[in-house]
């Protein structure tokens, strides 16, 4: 009988001792836990980050930037730009739009290459947030001084819908700015919703007028926001592009 209590004891304190373990376990595992998300947080916020978030006023931006963790050079160097391919073609859809303007080519060439993106995407709808260049690996704000469009700068601009109730980020890559053709080749980078590239050509009409041909060529995971939405949306935002351009050079006249 005495046998029997001495084994029901060390059985009972075996398993205290066990239940003892799993709450200390756990007390222990889940502080360490928060300890390591706040470490996290903050070192993304502390270590040597290059952007200044409180230069740049569209939420959706920043929220993209600590959601994508760009933070470095480096991470903003890693993203790739998603250009058109010629081999699937078929799976990219066309939008085009004319502009003219009552300028010289020349005139109407150099705007285009020197404006700052702060008089450009300035509108309604799409707004300036910051840029980053691969080529000096600047990254700049809205007030920071421009100095001409280059191959290798990266935009973050935010688009406005229905009158702000939706902002969505959008970003592009300025891959070409070819001096002999006259035309800016632009491509979209990852992470947005669109993948595709645009062209911006320039023509001499006569010598007071000068054509501007806007192609697109986008594709996304979504058939119906491709033929339904895109297109009208997008018209409306590189109308506004322009417009601020004619602008600009009107004023200068």
């Amino acid at each position: 009988m005495s046998l029997l209590r001495t084994k029901a004891c060390c059985a009972i304190r075996l398993a205290s001792l066990k239940l003892n373990y799993k709450l200390t376990s756990r007390q222990i595992f889940i502080p360490i836990l928060l300890i390591i998300n706040l470490i996290s947080i903050y070192s993304f916020a502390q270590t040597d980050c290059i952007v200044d978030f409180d230069k740049i006023s569209q939420k959706q931006i920043k929220k993209l930037f600590q959601d994508e963790g760009l933070c470095q050079h480096q991470d903003f160097i890693k993203l790739r730009s998603l250009c058109y391919d010629e081999l699937d073609s078929a799976l990219y859809r066309k939008h085009f739009r004319t502009f003219l303007v009552e300028a010289d080519l020349e005139s109407v060439w150099n705007m285009y290459k020197t404006i700052s993106p702060k008089d450009t995407w300035r509108g309604k709808m799409v707004t300036f947030g910051c840029q980053y260049s691969r080529y000096d690996h600047q990254l700049t704000y809205l007030d920071n001084d421009f100095n001409g469009l280059k191959p290798g700068q990266m935009l973050f601009m935010n688009l406005r819908l229905l009158g702000g109730l939706v902002n969505i980020a959008v970003s592009h890559e300025i891959m070409e700015v070819n001096e002999t053709e006259h035309y800016i080749k632009i491509c979209y980078l990852e992470k947005g919703a669109a993948q595709g590239t645009q062209w911006i050509r320039f023509y001499k009409d006569s010598n007071k007028i000068t054509r501007i041909e806007h192609e697109t060529r986008y594709r996304s995971d979504s058939k119906f926001r491709d033929k339904h939405l895109y297109p009208n949306l997008h018209g409306k935002a590189i109308a506004e592009f322009h417009q601020h351009i004619k602008e600009k050079i009107d004023r200068m006249k």
